[in-house]
């Protein structure tokens, strides 16, 4: 009997130790699927807020591009830096300073829009600048800066649509795009 009892004994302990293992490897199985697809989770929700952030600085970048454009429109820089009654010349320096400042201060904006558009930014920052030097060289260095003002804005009904316009309508064009 005594032989019975522990043949008995060691096949419920055998038995018993190989329900253990499977359950342990079972429930371990378990834990790493389930751990697995929680980095998984959160790996998906960085990538989101990521992406969120990402856009958030895209749109602030072509925020400020349109910013920008607005104020190296001439007829903006004319308000701002009209001085009634100095020469011709001064202002011509001053309005031609102001937009390369405003384009300077807006380099780091390339990082977050195209490089079509940004090529087309600095174009109207290039084409900006030209029209007052032309029309600055055009009026002369002894002209009025009632004179150059009027002559600007005789050359910008001329030309139709500005370099100015033309960004604005790019930067519009590549937010729809990404919206």
């Amino acid at each position: 009997m005594d032989t019975f009892f522990f043949i008995t004994l060691f096949s419920y302990v055998l038995i018993a130790g190989l329900v253990g293992v499977v359950g342990y490897y079972l429930i371990n199985q378990y834990w790493k699927k389930r751990s697995v697809h929680e980095s998984g989770l959160k790996q998906m929700d960085l990538q989101q807020s990521g992406k969120s952030a990402t856009l958030t600085l895209k749109l602030q970048a072509y925020e400020r591009l349109m910013i920008f454009c607005e104020r190296i429109s001439i007829p903006n820089l004319l308000m701002r830096l009209q001085a009634s009654g100095g020469k011709a010349k001064d202002l011509h320096l001053a309005l031609a300073l102001a937009v390369q400042q405003e384009f300077e201060h807006n380099t780091t904006q390339q990082l977050y829009v195209s490089e079509n558009l940004w090529n087309i930014v600095k174009l109207t920052k290039d084409n900006t600048i030209g029209i007052i030097h032309k029309i600055g060289t055009e009026v002369g260095d002894d002209a009025t800066t009632g004179e150059l003002t009027k002559a600007l804005y005789n050359y910008l009904g001329e030309l139709g649509s500005s370099p100015v316009e033309t960004a604005q309508s790019a930067i519009r064009q590549e937010v729809k795009t990404i919206l």
